[in-house]
């Protein structure tokens, strides 16, 4: 069975960019949901109950730092990525307050990768994985 991964971004180029790494990771991963804003994270996260949720730091109706307590407030054995442009000590430190378990750059995709497979505590599964 497949991990499925939630993407929540507000940017559609983001969010290809970020599917097309997952499908080009070697892993056996899908996207089940692609959504672009917080709430709406929120909602999909507790009707389809993702293995993984990569957020977006900045979004319309809820930011990813709220979107991401509250998803791990109703599953905390969601494992959250947050995705964001902006890097400092206090994103870290809140975004560890609020459940997320790894920050990381947007514009870095193979540390997007390398994240999720620490989470899932995962083995590249081809010599071409990313």
């Amino acid at each position: 069975m497949a991990i499925r991964i939630l993407i929540a971004d507000s940017h559609q180029r983001v969010r290809t960019a970020v599917v097309n790494l997952i499908r080009d990771s070697g892993e056996n991963w899908e996207v089940c949901c692609e959504v672009e804003d917080g709430q709406a994270a929120i909602d999909k996260a507790r009707e389809l109950k993702p293995d993984v949720a990569i957020l977006d730091l900045t979004m319309p109706l809820r930011d990813g730092l709220t979107a991401s307590y509250l998803i791990h407030k109703f599953f905390p054995e969601i494992p959250i990525v947050l995705l964001s442009m902006l890097s400092s000590s206090w994103l870290e430190v809140e975004a560890k307050r609020v459940g997320i378990q790894a920050v990381v750059d947007k514009s870095n995709g193979t540390e997007l990768i390398a994240a999720i497979r620490r989470l899932l505590q995962v083995v590249p599964t081809s010599s071409n994985a990313t």
